[in-house]
């Protein structure tokens, strides 16, 4: 027994005790107490505050376990292969499940302490009125299962992937198409009900209707949104506790079945970098001859950011939400008279299929640019190869500009479909008759605020992912949501957000220079 929680003790005392752990800790207590302070000013406006804040504390909370899961919790393994120090742990004679607890299970227990420290001041939601204190243990026994479903299910993309990205990549995948998936099991009776089955599949639909529920249920957004209801009295650990629990252990289960055959000599899976070869069946979208104005970026686009075969994935799957967000806006269009046209009718369908376009897509812009800026110098500072970059006849300023360059070069199909959304929300603002100058006015300054605050965020998460082994996401992605919240509360965010940001960039750019060019001196 003690061989086999050796590791697991030695990381989770070096993590209790380290600074970084207690600052963590010390900020987010105090953006807690900040966003409690923020709904005790505004409790005379508002019904029930104590249920304004608490929400505000759990969507923070799901947004960072999410983060944390497709960033932190899957490079739980992955790291160790990248650096080549995983035969040095199974040198040592530790058992997988060793190395396991030791690698993954201090890092659930470091998010699980999270979200410990956050329930006594949650609690002080009960005095603001509107919740109760039975509805804040149960949502954080939602957020506990949730943290050890996405630890475990980060642990097993870790030990089958060969890279952090593939691992971080199978993850994300698995949280955005559970909804999917629960989404079309739900649909199940109505497209049974259509003519051209007839009624044959009614059985089966109503069983895929009947796990389509268990699946949606399982979700802790679903079970949040239950708890959070004025009246809730349900029992704390519900279904959504027990599946995930049970999910959990499954994936770690696995985990540790498949380790010796996911990382021993002869691997399961093991692959290089996934760049088609001319000659082979998608020999077509090989890398072509290296450019001659910019090689770094050539380098980056193909072998970092996945090619022309990833860039024409991206185009296939924002192409779909594109035409699913305008099918749903053409489903509630009403029907129009012969030659008359009711331009208000007009401007609010495509106002409704642009809003929503722009709104996934600024999603997606924020998780790939978040994903992009956070390995964009790590690999090269990981791999050793910013001294090789340092030799070249370029500046250090010119060398990160071909590397974001080839950066841009992989976002090309996100920002065309956000190109086209914008151009919908402002052509139907436009052409709407009701819609006042200063509406105009205002929704223009709205989506180039949003623009700014992705650009802003990439820089910050750049900048921290040369500064952080890791973590860089999450940060960055907290700070930007604290930030913009407390301009919100202030009412001043709009406009200082902006002239902050411009500020704020080239700062951030002089210091990742700077720093780039310190680690390429110590190597």
């Amino acid at each position: 027994m003690p061989a086999l929680l050796a590791l697991f003790l030695r990381s989770l005392r070096l993590h209790l005790r380290a600074l970084r752990t207690a600052l963590v800790h010390a900020a987010l207590v105090g953006v807690i107490l900040l966003f409690l302070f923020g709904s005790h000013a505004s409790a005379t406006a508002v019904g029930a505050p104590g249920l304004d804040f608490f929400r505000t504390v759990m969507v923070l909370n799901l947004a960072a376990l999410t983060l944390a899961a497709i960033t932190y919790f899957a490079s739980a393994i992955t790291e160790e292969k990248e650096e080549g120090t995983l035969g040095l742990l199974q040198m040592t004679n530790l058992d997988p499940l060793a190395i396991l607890l030791g690698k993954s299970t201090t890092r659930l227990c470091g998010a699980l302490l999270l979200l410990l420290v956050q329930l006594p001041f949650t609690l002080l939601a009960v005095t603001l009125g509107g919740i109760s204190a039975h509805q804040i243990f149960a949502a954080y026994a939602t957020l506990g299962a949730y943290t050890f479903f996405l630890c475990n299910l980060a642990l097993l993309a870790s030990v089958l992937a060969p890279r952090t990205s593939i691992a971080s990549i199978f993850t994300g995948g698995f949280l955005l198409l559970a909804p999917a998936i629960a989404a079309a099991m739900l649909a199940a009776p109505t497209l049974a009900s259509l003519p051209h089955f007839r009624g044959k599949a009614d059985a089966a639909a109503e069983q895929l209707a009947g796990w389509g529920v268990s699946f949606r249920e399982a979700s802790p957004f679903h079970r949040l949104s239950e708890i959070t209801a004025t009246g809730f009295n349900a029992t704390i650990f519900g279904w959504q506790f027990w599946s995930n629990a049970l999910g959990g252990v499954l994936c770690f289960a696995l985990a540790w079945a498949l380790f010796d055959l996911a990382t021993g000599e002869r691997r399961l899976f093991a692959s290089g970098r996934i760049v088609p070869r001319g000659g082979t069946r998608f020999g077509r979208f090989a890398p072509e001859r290296p450019w001659t104005i910019s090689p770094i970026a050539w380098k980056d686009f193909h072998f970092l950011h996945g090619g022309r075969l990833a860039m024409l994935g991206k185009f296939t799957i924002y192409g779909l939400v594109c035409a699913w967000q305008i099918w749903l806006a053409a489903r509630d269009y009403p029907p129009q008279a012969p030659g008359v046209t009711d331009w208000s009718k007009v401007a609010e369908a495509i106002g409704s299929a642009s809003t929503g376009i722009v709104s996934w897509l600024f999603l997606a812009l924020t998780v790939e640019v978040g994903l992009i800026a956070s390995r964009l110098f790590r690999e090269e500072v990981r791999n050793k190869t910013i001294t090789g970059l340092a030799t070249l006849p370029f500046a250090m300023k010119h060398i990160v500009m071909m590397k974001m360059d080839g950066a841009k070069r992989a976002l090309a199909p996100v920002l065309y479909g956000l190109a086209l959304g914008s151009a919908g929300v402002l052509g139907a603002a436009m052409i709407s008759p009701g819609n006042s100058a200063f509406g105009k006015v205002a929704g223009i300054f709205g989506l180039l605020y949003v623009w700014v605050q992705v650009w802003l965020f990439a820089h910050l998460t750049a900048y921290f992912s040369v500064r952080l082994r890791w973590g860089a996401l999450p940060l960055s992605f907290g700070i930007c949501f604290i930030g913009n919240f407390i301009g919100l509360i202030l009412c001043f965010g709009i406009f200082v957000g902006p002239i902050l940001a411009l500020i704020l960039v080239p700062t951030f750019r002089e210091s990742i220079n700077a720093r780039l060019e310190l680690l390429a001196a110590e190597d």
